[in-house]
């Protein structure tokens, strides 16, 4: 598909917002209203109009959406190589590239980056030193605790804030658990590790710093952003010293679809960027292409924020109105959606045309065994990842203390998948293996 045959599909709004020139631009876009078909036309537009694909950061979410927007841009454009040219993924991701190339700098020899279950590894050899374990009194898990850490580095919130005003019930733990936070922060810096949080942060340092921020600034004329509304402080720090004059620069965002606040994001981002640049531009999609009209009519009216978005539908059938079902409790939910698939089926809806969605897989537990008990075939998408996988993650953590035989982490998990050594011993074991034997 060329160029033109893609951009002719567009409606007035999404074309002015590819077609929109260097000046900052802010792309409203309501649910169902095209927003990634906008932001891959956007990018095949830059590089049609001669763009050097290196010259382009595309900043998401998810990894499936940057490479998704950038092959089907290369696809538009004609150049199959041109999506691999291109500077793009995930805030983590392409941060930890940018804290590769510039470790030294930061001070670090070498760049090991633990995912959220390697944290709670990690907080689990630590727990014990600051009163954190037993069975006597309630004490938040070690889940808990990294979540306190990490929502606390990305609010710029005191540890003791963010347990008083999220994890009441936890505040007479306030002091050793801001104890712990601090040893494992210590201890991550002893071992040459660095968690999520950690890559942000050292981006965010590398583009303030006056020599390397400028060479930053250099690399990359053209900074898209996706899903703007659930960026925090840490990203809104990055992206603006990216582009401090907001040449260059889009984000793409809808207030009613923030869901991160509790770690700092804020769909206020938006509206605070139109307002930071006098020359910037807000282009607003509200015509949907997902939903009928008396479902749009409910979300207009129920819908947050303060971008006042009305969605339209472009299809012409009115459909069905919304219904809302009150239930006792989660078994009672799960038998009346199944008595409700089964009665449109009777009514002539296939079952491979009829659809459950749920915020999280784990949320599907209970309809599963009453599809199972009713005999109701279904196909669940969705649940762990390959790579979160315990196989894989153990043969990820032996490939790590080969190449950092300081990583206390990858050695305890290691250890305690040994069936005669327990978590006491592969805590000791761990450390002094990671001490290099001492």
């Amino acid at each position: 598909m060329a160029v033109g045959e893609a951009l002719a599909g567009l409606d007035p709004a999404q074309l002015e917002a590819v077609e929109h020139g260097d000046a900052p631009l802010v792309v409203a876009a309501g649910a169902g209203t095209g927003k990634t078909r906008v932001l891959t036309a956007r990018v095949a537009r830059l590089l049609e109009a001669g763009v050097v694909p290196e010259r382009i950061l595309l900043l998401t979410f998810t990894r499936r959406a940057a490479s998704a927007m950038l092959s089907r841009a290369a696809a538009m454009c004609g150049d199959a190589q041109a999506a691999q040219r291109i500077a793009g993924g995930t805030f983590h991701a392409v941060a930890h590239r940018i804290v590769a190339e510039h470790a030294q700098h930061l001070g670090l020899a070498d760049v090991t980056v633990i995912d959220p279950d390697d944290v709670i590894d990690l907080l689990d050899l630590l727990r014990a030193e600051h009163g954190l374990d037993g069975t006597d009194a309630r004490l938040p898990t070690t889940r808990t605790i990294a979540d306190i850490g990490s929502r606390a580095i990305n609010t710029a919130t005191r540890v003791r804030s963010v347990i008083e005003e999220q994890f009441p019930w936890a505040l007479e733990h306030a002091d050793a658990v801001a104890a712990l936070l601090r040893h494992y922060r210590d201890r991550k810096r002893d071992r040459g590790l660095l968690d999520l949080d950690d890559l942000l942060i050292a981006w965010r340092a590398l583009v303030a710093d006056p020599d390397v921020g400028a060479r930053l600034r250099a690399r990359w004329d053209w900074v898209l952003v996706d899903e703007y509304q659930d960026v925090n402080q840490l990203q809104v720090d990055i992206v603006r010293g990216l582009r401090p004059d907001g040449r260059g620069l889009t984000v793409v965002g809808d207030d009613a679809q923030a869901i991160y606040a509790f770690r700092g994001a804020s769909a206020g981002h938006l509206l605070e960027l139109v307002e930071a640049f006098a020359d910037a531009t807000l282009v607003r999609l509200e015509r949907n292409f997902r939903s009928t009209q008396p479902i749009l009519d409910l979300a207009n009216q129920i819908r947050p924020g303060e971008l006042r978005l009305r969605l339209v539908a472009d299809r012409p059938q009115p459909g069905a109105r919304p219904t809302l079902v009150t239930c006792r409790n989660a078994d009672d939910e799960a038998r009346t959606v199944a008595d409700r698939i089964l009665t449109a089926h009777v009514d002539g809806t296939p079952l491979r045309s009829q659809a459950v969605l749920m915020r999280t897989g784990s949320h599907s537990a209970q309809l599963e065994v009453e599809l199972k008990v009713r005999g109701i075939p279904f196909h669940k998408f969705g649940g762990i990842g390959y790579l979160e996988t315990a196989h894989v993650r153990d043969l990820l953590a032996s490939f790590r203390v080969v190449l950092n035989p300081a990583d206390e982490v990858s050695w305890y998990r290691l250890l305690t998948r040994h069936r005669a050594i327990g978590k006491t011993s592969a805590r000791e074991l761990a450390r002094i293996l990671a001490d290099g034997g001492r």
